[in-house]
């Protein structure tokens, strides 16, 4: 049943509350909350509402017995819904059937009040009832069956079809107590769990350490085990990951290393383990971080339960290997102080990064990967194609991918608005490889040292606002099909565009010298260009300047052209 979508009508199991667990606690503003929102649901027409995971695992000396280790608040909340109801759905919820004998199908071990409160709310006997925060549901619950009259037993039956939930079953070496220790400290953390935990706690427990190593990209991936086998794995310690989460969530110390460096993938958590069940199910998978655990559930529902443990092996065994891959084909990032540092691959040295030269693959490689990275969707679907090619990555495989996601434009249809972003970014990557193999087919330009110095260092950021270097406001000299041409336009930051404004050539050329080159953070090799061929002036800068700029931009983005 692990994730499996399940709602108060297909509850099977029977559960016991563990003695170690908190008590009912929700006080009246969480539990109105809840059922407010459980209202506007019902109001709304809504198909489920969710109300996330329940955890459990197999209770250790009773049979068909679970012990709740996270989510006994609204597994109680729910509880107590069906006895104030009490008709005969909500009463096989209850109970194991609708007969009202049969034991509760919720037991609070070692706080047997508890039980019995529940049984008196089934009698109505609600002054009776010792719970003082089962009282405050019973004052919420009738408020809502005023309110709804005739209605209400409508909504009861909203609530016992569409309040939907996941449940996990952790794996039976667990000890439940530590568990419980474990959800206590993520809650006490002030967090909730992400999407990526909330998968490995569902799905993958039992690899929890294999699981974090690939996903961590600060270091090179070395986990010892090649090939894992179900019935071979070592459980994790409880103990170790309580210590680590214990650290992570800790309060930062101050940071007294200006210079340090942090290492971080192009693909998020979410979009590495998406594409790993592409290449596992041998097929498309919508490549959205939002879907994470909707993808998972759906391929688990599909694996009977005797498959269970190979499927979960094999993907394992998969993100190994593709964690593998990425280390030694495609790049990472390295961050200084929230900043972009460098790209790199796992195998450069400083030196390489620092000085690419006309006859540097790898820099070129490098630099082209950057490229696709910014230019692409989180889901970097260039990534999981270069895998699924089979082939070592190189060069000329990449260029390819920009020509089957796009068809290629005519010259006159390149203006703004409509012009894809893709193609400015592609031409700075072409302009870059140009200058560091032939520096001297850039000679009209006149570029000064510190130029030059930029463009061979220049990083792509994901910059995507349009410039427009003579200005769009301008309604004397320009006609707009000319300010909206390709050769007029550059893509930058929104920041440094909205500086821009209407200020002249000169003023916006100065802005770049002082602030960009210098730093080595060109935004744009297309804009230093354009530049440079007005030498820095407005009466420079004509329609047939930038015609003839457009042309020869268009010409290196497409040689086909030149032919």
């Amino acid at each position: 049943m692990n994730g499996t979508t399940i709602t108060p009508h297909s509850f099977t199991y029977n559960l016991t509350i563990p003695i170690y667990q908190r008590l009912f606690v929700w006080d009246e503003k969480q539990i109105n909350q809840l059922l407010s929102d459980l209202l506007r649901a019902w109001k709304n027409g809504q198909s489920y509402y969710y109300i996330g995971i329940i955890t459990m695992v197999k209770n250790k000396f009773e049979n068909n017995i679970f012990d709740v280790v996270d989510g006994q608040q609204r597994i109680t909340f729910l509880t107590l819904f069906g006895a104030f109801v009490q008709d005969d759905e909500w009463k096989r919820f209850v109970y194991n059937d609708n007969t009202g004998t049969n034991p509760l199908r919720i037991n609070y071990y070692g706080r047997e009040e508890d039980s019995r409160d529940i049984e008196k709310i089934l009698k109505k006997e609600y002054n009776a009832v010792q719970n003082w925060n089962f009282r405050t549901f019973l004052e919420c619950i009738t408020k809502v069956k005023n309110n709804c009259k005739d209605d209400f037993k409508d909504f009861s039956h909203y609530v016992y079809h569409h309040t939907a939930f996941l449940i996990s079953e952790l794996p039976d070496a667990y000890s439940a107590a530590d568990l419980n220790l474990f959800f206590e400290k993520m809650n006490a953390a002030g967090r909730q769990l992400t999407a990526v935990e909330q998968l490995k706690g569902l799905y993958f427990p039992e690899y929890s350490e294999l699981f974090d190593a690939c996903l961590n990209f600060e270091d090179k991936f070395t986990y010892q085990n090649n090939e894992l086998s179900y019935s071979d794995l070592q459980e994790p310690a409880l103990t170790d990951i309580l210590d680590s989460q214990e650290k992570v969530y800790a309060e930062p110390q101050e940071d007294i290393t200006v210079n340090r460096y942090s290492n971080r993938g192009i693909l998020s958590s979410e979009i590495l383990l998406l594409h790993v069940l592409s290449i596992v199910k041998d097929q498309n998978v919508f490549l959205n971080p939002q879907n994470l655990l909707a993808n998972f559930k759906n391929y688990f529902e599909m694996i009977s339960e005797s498959e269970i443990a190979t499927v979960k092996n094999d993907f394992i065994n998969k993100l190994q290997e593709y964690r593998r891959w990425l280390d030694e084909n495609i790049i990472y990032m390295k961050i200084q102080n929230n900043d972009l540092h460098e790209y790199a691959f796992r195998s450069d040295s400083d030196d390489e990064i620092s000085a690419p030269n006309n006859s540097d693959a790898k820099a070129k490689l490098r630099q082209f990967q950057s490229m696709l990275y910014v230019s692409s969707s989180d889901s970097q679907e260039w990534v999981l194609k270069a895998y699924n090619n089979q082939t070592p990555v190189t060069l000329d495989m990449l260029k390819m991918l920009p020509k089957e996601s796009a068809e290629i434009p005519e010259l006159p249809d390149m203006r703004y608005p409509d012009i894809d972003r893709s193609w400015f970014w592609l031409l700075d990557y072409l302009l870059w490889e140009k200058f560091i193999e032939k520096p001297d087919d850039f000679a009209s330009y006149n570029l000064t040292a510190e130029e030059k110095s930029a463009i061979i260092h220049y990083k792509f950021r994901r910059n995507r606002s349009i410039e427009h270097l003579h200005p769009q406001t301008d309604n004397n000299s320009w006609l707009d099909e000319d300010k909206d041409f390709f050769g007029n336009l550059a893509m930058i930051s929104s920041s440094f565009n909205s500086r821009q404004q209407n200020d002249s050539v000169g003023v916006k050329f100065a802005r770049l010298r002082e602030e960009q080159i210098p730093e080595r953070k060109l935004e744009s090799i297309k804009l230093l260009l354009m530049f440079k061929s007005a030498q820095g002036r407005d009466e420079n800068w004509s329609v047939a300047m930038s015609e003839k700029h457009g042309k020869a931009m268009y010409n290196i983005l497409f040689p086909r052209e030149l032919a």
